[in-house]
């Protein structure tokens, strides 16, 4: 028979699904990012696409910080101005968390490109810590 999971007392709410914290119970991060990359319409609304890759890079900094706010924008401007972070990162950031001009032009071009630079520096920098 299947051990059954240990329910921790601490919860939080994810795209509004109960998720507990403990050593074995979480949902996936990178399994949370693949959804929200999975919603991105290529050439279209280009809102969605920053939002998206803000909510991205927002989950990839949560892992980082092992925070559990879900304001993802005040997340992003803590890794902007984070000096031990690598630069493009703290670049990607940056732009990601920068406002929109006044003609509705986004800092960033890439806004996905931005975040999966800090996807993949949280995912590095996850795995050195797993395997020590």
């Amino acid at each position: 028979m299947p051990k059954r999971p240990v329910i921790f007392h601490r919860r939080f709410f994810i795209n509004g699904k109960v998720n507990y914290i403990g050593s074995n119970i979480i949902m996936n991060w990178l399994a949370q990012i693949e959804t929200e990359l999975r919603r991105i319409q290529p050439g279209k609304n280009p809102g969605r696409t920053r939002t998206i890759a803000r909510r991205v890079a927002g989950f990839a900094l949560q892992q980082f910080y092992q925070s559990f706010t879900e304001d993802f924008l005040t997340l992003l401007k803590q890794a902007a101005l984070d000096s031990s972070l690598p630069n493009d990162v703290q670049h990607s950031a940056q732009r990601l968390s920068e406002r929109l001009s006044s003609d509705f032009q986004s800092p960033s071009i890439d806004p996905i490109g931005d975040a999966k630079i800090i996807v993949e520096f949280v995912k590095r920098t996850h795995d050195k810590e797993n395997r020590k």
